[in-house]
């Protein structure tokens, strides 16, 4: 997991860069660490501000200065040695810690998992969500409540599976009110990792 700020970038007629933190986990890489951090700067200036040529220079600089960062940690493990694949870190409303889904391999198969943290380094183990499970992705509702999105496998078959956990308390505890699967529809065998972006209801 690499975790960098970019505070106060240059500002000029071509736009700038305010405030922006960036945190990825990675399980597998291709690529030099340029061709990779220059595509996630071209995804974050569309959704920023155009940079002029030396600014996106000056930002790629920046990125790929990892030892100067405020933190950066590789092989991330939590406390009882499980590694923490694909974590997804979040911060559940009125919390000050923070908490994590991620998956490990062990023995050929897949589990995903639930941890805390308060520094984001040293992660304690709360729960493991499911099991032949993978690339979990959650999120809050306003009501507290929350939804957990995976990838369900079995032999030969990988499909998407989602929760809903009432609250915070709920999900420490791996206690789900509901649970549904979503067909495939996009290949035999598989439909891609999930990424929820917002809940909404007609209730």
């Amino acid at each position: 997991m690499v975790v960098d700020q970019v505070e106060g970038g240059p500002k000029g007629d071509c736009g700038g860069v305010e405030g922006m933190r960036i945190a990825c986990s990675r399980r597998r890489t291709s690529g030099s660490l340029r061709d990779k951090m220059m595509r996630l700067i071209l995804i974050i200036g569309f959704i920023v501000s155009p940079l002029c040529r030396a600014e996106w220079q000056e930002l790629a600089e920046m990125l790929e200065n990892i030892p100067q960062t405020e933190m950066h940690l590789f092989g991330l493990r939590d406390q009882d040695g499980r590694t923490m694949d694909c974590l997804e870190v979040f911060q559940p409303k009125g919390q000050l810690e923070l908490y994590g889904v991620y998956h490990t391999l062990k023995d050929g198969k897949f589990s995903v998992h639930l941890a805390k943290s308060q520094d984001l380094k040293t992660w304690e183990h709360v729960v493991e969500l499911d099991q032949r499970a993978s690339q979990a992705s959650i999120h809050e509702v306003e009501d507290g409540s929350f939804f957990l999105a995976y990838e369900k496998d079995a032999p030969n078959s990988c499909w998407l599976k989602i929760r809903y956990y009432e609250n915070l308390g709920a999900l420490r505890k791996g206690v789900f009110k509901r649970a549904f699967d979503i067909g495939r529809s996009l290949a035999p065998t598989a439909e891609g990792t999930p990424s929820i972006e917002s809940v909404s209801s007609s209730r």
